[in-house]
């Protein structure tokens, strides 16, 4: 099939025949323990402060069998031994009359190394600070760096060619069929991420689950790992031998196997509203039991509802492809994926509720608008938001029918994409271009799912 015909039409014999270049076959095994120490390390004014030391060691094996020498690896193991070491130390109480006036002050910080094959030693810490001047305010402050090594699979995975793959060239603003390249990256390098955050949180009614929170975080990631999920001229000069074209310049080939990306840095703030309760008047109690009586029967129980929203609003979100290059703004334009940049805004949220044996939600996303920017009108995309929402039901048959083969049996109704919103977009010139077409961007759409689950 010629690279700039139609990435539908129908393929030639020959085209078909090579469609299974290789077959391969991958088994992952992970063994895992941990212990973990705690209790008071000494008496201080303001109270005790604590100390939790913990150790873990794991274990993973990952066999990748194939018909050739490009995929039969053989096998890869990791082990990954740790230490952490936590400690909480109050600064002030209220209670204990030590600085009243500042209220409740502690300080915590934790301190963990991991020693993980191929990658040595990384080390995590994290100090924080929680402030309560006042019963219903609580702030605190942290800093959080962790050094990660990338999970197995993304080192081990086999390599796949899949032939006839509709991709979209934002450098010529056309979408053609290429070969591309899936499978695992050996050559990965551990990520480092460091966040700091300041935050306050009410809680307005006493002894009421209802709280407001609201963060601002600051995250810099060097080293994550992330697939191009398109090639923009930014992509082709950062990374030119993931992406070949021929002697006219059409893309034949990509390469979408993870590679490290230089740096990206975030800026948000993050509102959360929460609120868990019972409804209706709490039982009375119930008096003593007579001597040799029956236990009473327990109270009847109440219904519930849970609910959280929470929201992010980001500043701003660059991405260093590489050191020394200029970097991308996720929110104005730029993209990974290839599929929209990163949404100004989101919301995520859940509203739930039980009572007795049934279990009743919905949680959903929504989100606003993003743009690919790009010189051509062909290539010069801008993408809807969406409303996600999941209708979900979980039914304890045990607490209706008490019979020995209902015991842990359970039925889950679940409705996914429950409006059938799909991202819609359009280039500057008002049009679709191939590829993007919503039932593309989502297959599914809507979906309906009834699970049985039983536990013996």
């Amino acid at each position: 099939m010629d690279a700039g015909g139609d990435p539908l039409a129908a393929l030639d014999p020959a085209s078909a025949a090579r469609l299974i270049v290789a077959r391969s076959r991958t088994s992952t095994d992970t063994v895992s323990t941990k212990a973990v120490a705690n209790g008071p390390l000494v008496h201080l004014p303001a109270g005790d402060a604590q100390l939790t030391v913990s150790a873990d060691y794991s274990r993973s094996s990952s066999n990748l069998r194939g018909d050739d020498a490009t995929t039969d690896i053989g096998a890869v193991s990791r082990s990954v031994a740790g230490i952490s070491v936590n400690a909480s130390l109050p600064i002030t109480s209220a209670n204990q009359g030590v600085l009243p006036f500042l209220g409740q002050l502690s300080l915590n910080g934790t301190f963990g190394m991991s020693d993980v094959s191929k990658y040595g030693k990384l080390l995590n810490s994290n100090l924080g600070l929680t402030w309560s001047p006042a019963r219903p305010v609580q702030v605190s402050a942290s800093i959080t760096e962790t050094r990660t090594a990338p999970d197995i699979t993304q080192l081990t995975n086999p390599l796949l060619t899949a032939p006839n793959t509709p991709f979209f060239d934002f450098t010529t603003g056309a979408t053609v069929s290429v070969t591309s390249l899936l499978g695992g990256n050996p050559n990965l390098a551990p990520e480092r991420r460091r966040a700091m955050s300041l935050g306050v949180a009410l809680q307005p009614i006493k002894d009421n689950e209802f709280r407001l929170t609201l963060d601002y975080v600051d995250t810099q990631i060097d080293n994550q790992a992330g697939t191009l999920g398109s090639v923009t001229p930014a992509f082709q000069a950062a990374f030119p031998d993931l992406f070949a074209r021929d002697v006219a310049g059409r893309l034949i080939s990509v390469d979408l196997r993870p590679v490290n990306l230089a740096r990206e840095r975030e800026r948000k703030l993050r509102a959360t509203v929460s609120l868990q309760t019972a409804l209706g008047p709490a039982p009375a109690a119930a008096p003593p039991p007579a001597k040799d009586a029956p236990p009473p029967r327990p109270p009847k129980e109440r219904p519930s509802i849970y609910v959280n929203f929470t929201t992010n609003f980001r500043f701003d979100d660059h991405l260093t492809l590489r050191d020394g290059l200029p970097s991308l703004d996720l929110l104005d334009g730029a993209t990974i994926s290839g599929t929209g940049g990163r949404p100004r805004w989101d919301v995520d949220g859940t509203i739930a509720g039980s009572y007795g044996p049934v279990n009743l939600g919905i949680n959903g996303r929504l989100q606003g608008p993003t743009r690919i920017k790009s010189d051509l009108a062909s290539s010069d995309l801008k993408f809807s938001g969406r409303t996600w929402l999941v209708l979900y039901s979980f039914v304890d048959i045990d607490k209706m029918l008490h019979r020995p083969w209902t015991k842990q049996l359970s039925v889950q109704f679940t409705v996914e994409n429950l409006l059938n919103d799909r991202i819609d977009v359009r280039d500057r010139n008002g049009a679709t271009p191939n590829r993007f077409q919503a039932a593309y961007l989502d297959p599914l759409g809507r979906s309906i799912r009834l699970g049985f689950r039983k536990l013996f």
